[in-house]
């Protein structure tokens, strides 16, 4: 099977069915192929955020009535906004009572062999002949790292602060992380630990190499995050660490 990428799935998510293609004409044997493959599943989170060198494993699943499969032979793939990457399903189980037969695949998603152009929507296809199914769409998107600072420390009396720091994104094809211009970051008030209110002080735009930067003044002194909701290019969401900034004593 053709490696590909992806980040682990912490927990197990069904992922509906969306759409069936057109009726195909009744065979001897196979009364009703409209049916050929009724259902198809692809298990793992609905997005998957990769780092440069992560690999994830993506189970599919899929019924295919065992009458139909001398004329409809079972396949699945996936369609990448690059291209399309073929996903081997093998049958596991006949059942003699329902007249199905269950197919079973794993698609190896490995960043190192992924284009960069592969980031966004990826759609798995079921197909038994021309008879197909595809299923809700998982997002297959680059892993994100924010680094964050305000200063100066302790908080000076005119209560401004500079906020900057590195919005970076995988780069797959490269094996490592760079710098993302023209992404949206915002900074953020969080409060004290035991009463959190969390208000929003600036947004701005990455410049070159990814760099951010901000001057502006504060209420007092508080705990501060920049945040990165998610962008284009396939990126996925990102927080920064916390920084804190004390009153000068």
């Amino acid at each position: 099977m053709k490696r590909v990428v992806s980040a682990f799935a912490a927990s197990t998510l069904t992922l509906g069915l969306l759409s069936v293609s057109p009726t195909a004409s009744a065979v001897p044997g196979c009364p009703d192929p409209s049916e050929a493959v009724p259902v198809a599943t692809v298990f793992g989170n609905d997005h998957l955020p990769l780092g440069p060198r992560e690999t994830v494993e993506v189970s599919v699943e899929m019924f295919a009535r065992t009458s139909c499969l001398a004329l409809y032979p079972a396949s699945a793939r996936v369609v990448t906004p690059a291209r399309v990457i073929p996903v081997v399903v093998t049958p596991t189980q006949v059942d003699r009572e329902t007249g199905f037969t269950t197919f079973r695949g794993t698609l190896v998603v490995d960043a190192s062999h992924l284009l960069n152009a592969d980031a966004g929507e990826w759609d798995f296809e079921f197909s038994a002949g021309d008879v197909s199914t595809v299923t809700r769409p998982v997002w297959v998107q680059k892993r994100t790292k924010l680094s964050f600072d305000a200063g100066p420390e302790p908080l000076r009396r005119n209560h401004r602060l500079t906020f900057h720091g590195t919005l970076r994104a995988a780069d797959w094809q490269r094996s490592s992380y760079r710098g993302i211009r023209g992404q949206q970051v915002v900074i953020f008030a969080l409060g004290s630990q035991t009463t959190p209110k969390r208000e929003a002080l600036a947004e701005l735009q990455t410049k070159r190499h990814g760099r951010y930067r901000v001057r502006t003044e504060v209420a007092g002194p508080n705990r501060f995050q920049a945040v990165f909701r998610g962008g284009d290019l396939g990126l996925y969401q990102s927080l920064s660490r916390i920084d804190t900034v004390a009153a000068r004593t």
